[in-house]
């Protein structure tokens, strides 16, 4: 299933879950991501924002449809299944939210969807 060049997949859905964050809240302690950002890195190497204008001849990395927080998860789905070769994480933006920054998470990966339910096992 693995796409030449890359490391993981190809996939639709890529979700980070934070278990544990910098203030030491777990499981359903944890009150959010912690992140204002997640997403794949691909072929260049480089996050959507990092990329200098793109060579002409370049593929251009690819942007999720949907992308956000549920619950103490942050996902990143794409139209399309997408093979990476990493992932990038941009903790809070907001001042003092520095607590929540997570300290040990999870990335999953699946072509299925995700049962959010109400967003608290999220």
């Amino acid at each position: 299933r693995q796409a030449s060049g890359y490391s993981v997949g190809p996939w639709r859905h890529y979700r980070l879950e934070t278990a544990l964050t910098r203030n030491g809240s777990a499981g359903r302690g944890v009150a959010g991501p912690g992140v204002s950002d997640f997403g794949i890195i691909g072929v260049t190497g480089c996050s959507p924002n990092g990329l200098l204008p793109p060579d002409l001849g370049a593929l251009p990395e690819p942007l999720p449809s949907v992308s956000g927080p549920v619950g103490a998860s942050y996902l990143a789905s794409y139209p399309l299944p997408v093979p990476i070769t990493g992932w990038y994480l941009r903790t809070g933006l907001r001042e003092g939210s520095e607590w929540a920054d997570p300290s040990f998470f999870n990335v999953w990966a699946t072509d299925g969807g995700f049962d959010l339910g109400n967003g608290s096992c999220a």
